[in-house]
């Protein structure tokens, strides 16, 4: 039994290997493996703020092509979220301080506004795919995709003076 003990504890003493060791001698070789995950990577260039100036009537409309750039995967899904109003953190609203103006966001998985899909703020868009846009870490090098933001006349005309102001996040996840 005692003999049986050393053993166990002799070996206990040396790590476990799935590689294999080399051998003792003038030279010696051995193998190893390696192995990697490399996950989905995703990235939206080509955002820029939207400043609408003063309203003298009608509605307020901006659009923006932009870049969806990904890796491993041509397809993603599309999330946005607004600094929101008193009824919801995620609203697509802008602020005064105490009112708020509701404006609207679409998205399309192309250049341009035909075709765009209307977001609900917190809800993804799922089935996007990015088109053959290369990106490296400086942005992409062609535009694949359009974010366009309208806010109507009537909400405009029902707000009260002041400047308001809000925070658009869009989120590229990809798939």
């Amino acid at each position: 039994m005692r003999q049986l003990f050393f053993a166990l504890l002799l070996l206990s003493c040396f790590p476990a290997y799935s590689a294999t060791q080399g051998s003792l001698g003038n030279n010696s070789s051995g193998d190893l493996e390696i192995n990697l995950t490399l996950g989905l990577l995703a990235r939206i260039t080509g955002l820029s703020d939207i400043a609408f100036g003063n309203w003298t009537g009608g509605d307020l409309t901006a659009d923006q092509n932009i870049c969806v750039g990904l890796y491993g995967t041509n397809t993603f899904r599309l999330r946005a979220t607004g600094s929101g109003d008193l009824n919801s953190a995620n609203a697509f609203a802008l602020s005064n301080g105490s009112d708020y103006i509701p404006y609207r966001v679409y998205f399309n998985d192309q250049n341009g506004l035909s075709g765009r899909t209307e977001l609900t703020a917190a809800t993804a868009l799922t089935n996007q795919t990015a088109g053959a846009a290369f990106w490296n870490i400086f942005g992409c090098l062609i535009n694949n995709a359009n974010l366009s933001v309208l806010i109507e006349e009537t909400e405009l005309a029902s707000a009260s003076a002041g400047n308001y102001t809000g925070t658009l996040t869009v989120t590229v996840i990809p798939e």
